[in-house]
């Protein structure tokens, strides 16, 4: 009988989590939030227990989600764009100082954690960027420097946060980042070997070899203390990097199998991460604190991009405002930011809060003004 009652509240719970968020479209409410709401309120209930099985799978979801972002990662358009990304990531890095140096003094924090602050508000989630895409219509042109930037600044935003993580002494820094070398230089063995001794037998193999190896990876790297979701990033580079030695394989084909893989794990990873708040803590400081974050940050991180306006991405200044609001949402990587903060650092739990209403608040906030934005031209 409780086997039973397990079987039909897990049933229960995915239907859930993949029916309910399709109703809140039309209101233009990403499913992720609606996802998260819904943990929320399962925690608020009581009607189901955070469990090891509903974390396995959110990890599960995670490391797909960044894989699919590493995989994104094209070297040759990189390269040759590595102008437009340069002077971007200059611009972004002193905002992320500049916001670091304010949060530090303002919240009397070390500068470990106020880093992983300043970028839970300044990071964009690649991942759930590139999934919201198609929902918000934009040319071609703009597509392709939304996806630029953001997996341009993710990057950087990766490798801060794991400088920020490991650097509590110089022997912690030294040793992660001899593992991580060790991490990096095992891809090219691994994929060479997958593809001479597996992938002849198996072609269809790529896809779950790509995934396991991400978990792997991800566990490796949650296991030196800079999370799961930078080992799952390794593997999609890795995976775009090598793709010549699977020449039978079409790359679009694997990304979009990556992505409705993801789509089906990616929501037990809301659905926790909304189990995991406290609502009992939240107070009117929280709220009013990120509102105030939402006033101050989204200004900033949109005139970041209409600064340079069309001279630099020889875009028409009136595309501009499409592709800086496209980058606000921070969900995914601002989730992980926050469990970081909360748990590693133990940060004040209105700050914690507030991190978290500005994450929602600027991952709505597309949905509803990226098709608006003629009044906000006129301005920039």
């Amino acid at each position: 009988m409780d086997s039973l009652s397990t079987e039909v509240t897990y049933v229960l719970l995915i239907f859930t989590l993949f029916v309910v968020p399709h109703f809140f479209h039309r209101y233009k409410i990403p499913a992720a939030i609606i996802t998260f709401l819904l943990g929320v309120l399962a925690t608020v209930t009581g009607i189901f227990q955070l469990d090891t099985t509903t974390s396995l799978l959110a990890t599960i979801g995670i490391s797909a989600l960044f894989l699919f972002a590493g995989m994104e990662v094209e070297f040759d358009i990189v390269k040759k764009h590595t102008k437009i990304l340069a002077q971007h990531l200059f611009f972004w890095g002193a905002l992320l100082a500049l916001v670091t140096w304010g949060i530090h003094h303002l919240f009397d924090l070390a500068i470990r954690p106020s880093i992983i602050c300043s970028l839970a508000l300044l990071t964009p989630s690649t991942g759930f960027i590139i999934e919201s895409l198609e929902g918000y219509r934009l040319n071609n042109d703009q597509n392709f420097m939304v996806k630029l930037l953001a997996i341009g600044t993710e990057i950087i935003a990766l490798l801060v946060m794991f400088i920020a993580l490991q650097s509590e002494s110089a022997e912690m820094l030294s040793l992660s980042i001899l593992a991580m070398i060790g991490i990096v230089a095992a891809m090219p063995f691994l994929f060479l070997l997958f593809a001479r001794l597996v992938l002849p037998h198996a072609p269809n193999a790529d896809f779950a070899f790509y995934l396991m190896l991400a978990v792997i990876a991800g566990f490796l790297t949650k296991k030196i203390g800079a999370y799961y979701l930078i080992g799952a990033f390794i593997v999609g580079i890795a995976a775009r990097r090598f793709e010549s030695l699977f020449p039978s394989r079409d790359t679009e084909i694997t990304l979009q199998s990556l992505r409705l893989f993801s789509t089906f794990f990616v929501p037990f990873y809301f659905f926790k991460a909304g189990m995991s708040l406290e609502l009992t803590s939240f107070t009117w400081m929280s709220l009013l604190l990120g509102i105030a974050f939402f006033v101050v940050m989204m200004p900033l991180r949109v005139g970041l991009i209409m600064m340079r306006s069309s001279n630099f991405f020889k875009i028409p200044r009136q595309e501009m405002m499409p592709i800086a609001l496209s980058l606000l949402p921070t969900l995914v990587f601002g989730l992980v930011l926050v469990d970081i903060l909360n748990k590693r650092f133990n940060l004040n739990i209105e700050i914690i809060n507030a991190l978290m209403i500005y994450t929602i608040l600027g991952s709505i906030v597309p949905r509803f003004f990226i098709k608006s934005t003629e009044a906000l031209k006129k301005i920039f």
